[in-house]
Formats: structure tokens, C-alpha cells, sequence
């Protein structure tokens, strides 16, 4: 038995700002330092689903139970894969914005990730 499922996924990411985090202003030379948690993965959305192909075997038959554990595997796969990009853009989105109001104020901004106190 086989069966090959395809999906589309909404996956946020963000940060917990309930866990440290800290923006520094030295005045002399001026200069900010953003600390925040790594980004995390926030939800994973299934917006459609496809099934590619599916067979039975000639003895072994699918299941409902098989069709939730390969649901089950795609999921993870896309929190897994589609995770880390999405990380990633979490941090560019959040440089973006802190970078230009830094710019306002003509200040160099430095960005740390992973802050604890």
C-alpha cells in the first residue's frame, strides 16, 4: 500500500517577547542594541490538501488510521522544512523595522539573538 499526499500550509513565526529581552541605548558614541529569543515557530495552518496517489496493496489495505498518520507526518514535515525559512524572515522582518527607526535617529543598530538574562 502507498499513499502520497500533497499540502498547502500557512506557518508564522514570531517571537515570545514574555521571555528576555532588552533594546540598549548608549549615548556616547549613540548606538542600539537589540536583544531578543531566537524566533519560534508561532502556528502551522493546512490550507489544502491533496491526495497524489494511493493504493492498496494486495493483502494490506489502507486505513483511516494510515490516512491520519501520513496527515500526521505531513504536518511535521512542513513545521520541520518550512520552519527554518520562516525563521529566518522573522528575524529580517523585525530588523527592517527596528533598522529604520534606528536610521531616524542616525543610530547603528546591532542585533543579538538568543538573550537571556
Amino acid at each position: 500500500k502507498s499513499l502520497t499526499l500533497k499540502g498547502r500550509f500557512r506557518i508564522k513565526a514570531g517571537f515570545d517577547l514574555s521571555q528576555p529581552s532588552d533594546l540598549e541605548v548608549q549615548p556616547q558614541p549613540l548606538k542600539i542594541i537589540a536583544r531578543f529569543p531566537q524566533p519560534k515557530i508561532l502556528s502551522v495552518e493546512l490550507l489544502s490538501q491533496e491526495v497524489e496517489k494511493s493504493e492498496n496493496g494486495y493483502w494490506n489495505k489502507l486505513t483511516p488510521a494510515d490516512q491520519k498518520e501520513a496527515l500526521d507526518m505531513l504536518m511535521r514535515t512542513a513545521k520541520v522544512e518550512g520552519g527554518a525559512g520562516i525563521q529566518t524572515e522573522a528575524k529580517k522582518n523585525l530588523e527592517e523595522k527596528l533598522r529604520s527607526l534606528a536610521d531616524q535617529k542616525k543610530a547603528p543598530i546591532e542585533f543579538q539573538y538568543g538573550f537571556k538574562k
